[in-house]
């Protein structure tokens, strides 16, 4: 693949600018390109294209360097550059770039991977995960289970401050957990910590979490965006407007949200991490269209981003300017459903729809083999990942129409699908449209930007919608969250008794191989029942410039920019 050369584009200072208006960017690509035709995957056939791939340990692929400081964010693999620990050059601003601009800026309330980048930067965690996507210790330094695992004990960090000066201790844990999941305000947090009841504080720095049941997950769920903790004097002062006012203990302090462009964040002085941050400023950019987004890259106006297109993989690996970083995900693509109302209320037509599409043609034309074909809610990373599932394995025409007659609609129907505008999302949709054509289902397209799509998956204003969950090696929270009758973020209106068993079982199950054996049934229920058209397991990818220094991949997928430092 030809790489389009772009004219040297004018230094931005986000101090300066407030960030990248949109026109600027723009104007900084001196770049054309192309769409590649997608017959093949349309007609559902698998002819094709030679697949661009990438392989860790090539010249643009990190090594792997265990870390050994779980004070700090650990990872397995670090991207070329300066070491993790070494001497590193203070200062830079540096522009990241992502699908679309901000949601809201409350931990609370966000079910969206850009929110959770940028919260990366503005807060702190009670734990973290490690190299091998084990807990480890956060603002908690360490935790035990009571004897009748109806509650936890939290050990506290000392000497950490929100960036509001308030301390951060065991009742700022108190105030952020039940806020969570207070039933008056339905926070999606509240469906990944579903058996806490309440927070007791034991002294300033212990805090007992109780139980209504036991929960052995629940450092799991601290260690993502269910264990970011918010200044409560900053809750106490703003309300509503918090979402517009994050104050965290993070390595950057929140400075401006420019809605629909960017968000400005900079460093914190006071960080209880010595010697971090090193970086003065970091600008999040959302750009929906991710060639602007790569060819920003290329013209250096942005330093970093995620989920590169599959198809410029290849070029990129074998591009000196970059740093690319491609490993196997627990992330999955699918088409989801509105069981709510016919016809998607019909597990006939849900089956019918799933074996009508031809995944392995689909991962060949669109992804270039980068990804895995899916037939199930769990990847191969998850744990409970089940490969006896044959389930949509391979597309049978003949058993989709038989399914569609006995759903009640043996001629076919119409139905309206929505997908986020970018420009591989949209081809998936496409290449799903065309191959339902086979058994006379037409599939609308509905193009929407990323904060749409997410306002309108929540406010149940769907009957099919493609969008991507990027889970964690331990799959309860997205079990919990999607498929749960109880959860608060139910959107799809499935209600099986046997699920809600077994994830009840599983989430009091402490022996990793049992719970697993559990999730593996619960995985062949959601085939069976097909909520979801399971569609593809992405391979998760992250590229930089060769400008930063001292990255660390990190197993919960963010971007965490803490050691990181800029030769400009």
């Amino acid at each position: 693949m030809d790489r389009p050369t772009a004219s040297p584009a004018p230094r931005i200072e986000p101090h300066q600018s407030g960030g990248l208006s949109r026109r600027r960017l723009l104007q900084a690509f001196a770049v054309a390109s192309g769409s590649a035709a997608l017959t093949a995957v349309l007609a559902g056939c698998g002819g094709g294209t030679t697949a661009p791939t990438a392989t860790p340990g090539s010249s643009t692929s990190p090594n792997a360097t265990p870390s050994g400081d779980t004070s700090a964010r650990t990872g397995t693999l670090t991207a070329t550059g300066a070491a993790p620990g070494s001497q590193a050059k203070q200062g830079g601003d540096i522009t990241f770039g992502q699908g679309s601009d901000a949601t809201t800026l409350d931990p609370a309330q966000s079910t969206a991977l850009v929110d959770y980048q940028i919260y990366a930067g503005i807060f702190d965690t009670l734990a973290v995960l490690d190299a091998q996507g084990k807990v480890a210790p956060g603002l908690a330094e360490s935790w035990e289970e009571a004897p009748d695992h109806l509650s936890w004990t939290l050990h506290l960090r000392k000497g950490v401050t929100f960036h509001d000066g308030t301390d951060f201790n065991a009742s700022a844990v108190k105030v952020n957990v039940e806020r969570y999941i207070d039933p008056k305000l339905n926070f999606p947090r509240k469906g990944e910590i579903p058996t806490v009841t309440g927070v007791t504080v034991i002294d300033p720095y212990t805090a007992r979490i109780e139980l209504s049941q036991p929960f052995v997950v629940l450092m799991y769920s601290f260690a993502s965006v269910t264990g970011t903790m918010v200044s409560p004097a900053a809750i106490m002062k703003y309300g509503d407007d918090l979402a517009r006012n994050p104050v965290g203990t993070g390595p950057f302090v929140f400075k401006e949200w420019i809605k629909g462009d960017h968000v400005l964040v900079t460093r914190n002085l006071s960080y209880w991490k010595p010697g971090l941050p090193h970086l003065n400023s970091v600008t999040y950019k959302g750009i929906a269209d991710t060639t602007v987004l790569i060819n920003g890259m290329k013209s250096g106006v942005i330093h970093a981003t995620y989920s590169v297109p599959a198809k410029d993989v290849g070029a990129l690996k074998s591009d000196p300017n970059f740093q690319l970083i491609v490993q196997p995900s627990t992330a999955i693509n699918a088409l989801r459903f509105n069981l709510a109302s016919p016809p998607f209320d019909r597990k006939e037509i849900r089956q019918a729809l799933s074996w009508t599409i031809d995944r392995a043609a689909i991962e060949k034309a669109l992804y270039f083999d980068t990804g895995t074909p899916a037939n199930s809610f769990l990847s191969p990373r998850n744990l409970g990942y089940n490969d006896q599932i044959s389930l949509y394995k391979t597309t049978d025409t003949g058993k989709a129409k038989q399914l569609l007659a006995a759903g009640g609609q043996p001629n076919g129907f119409k139905f309206t699908a929505q997908t986020s505008n970018g420009p591989e999302a949209v081809q998936l949709a496409q290449a799903v449209k065309s191959q339902l054509e086979a058994i006379n289902v037409t599939m609308d397209l509905q193009l929407l930007d990323g904060v749409t799509q997410l306002q309108k998956l929540v406010a149940k204003q769907f009957d099919a919608q493609f969008n991507q969950f990027n889970g964690g090696v331990e799959p309860f929270q997205g079990l919990n969250r999607f498929f749960s009758s109880k959860s608060p973020l139910d959107v799809y209106s499935y209600v099986s008794p046997q699920f809600d068993d077994l994830l009840a079982k599983a989430s009091a199950t402490g022996d990793d191989g049992a719970r697993a054996a559990i999730y593996k049934q619960m995985a062949a229920l959601l085939s069976e029942d097909c909520p979801w058209a399971f569609l593809h397991f992405p391979a998760t990818t992250q590229l930089l410039r060769k400008e930063i220094k001292g990255y660390v991949f990190s197993p919960d997928l963010m971007l965490h920019l803490d050691p990181v430092s800029y030769a400009s």
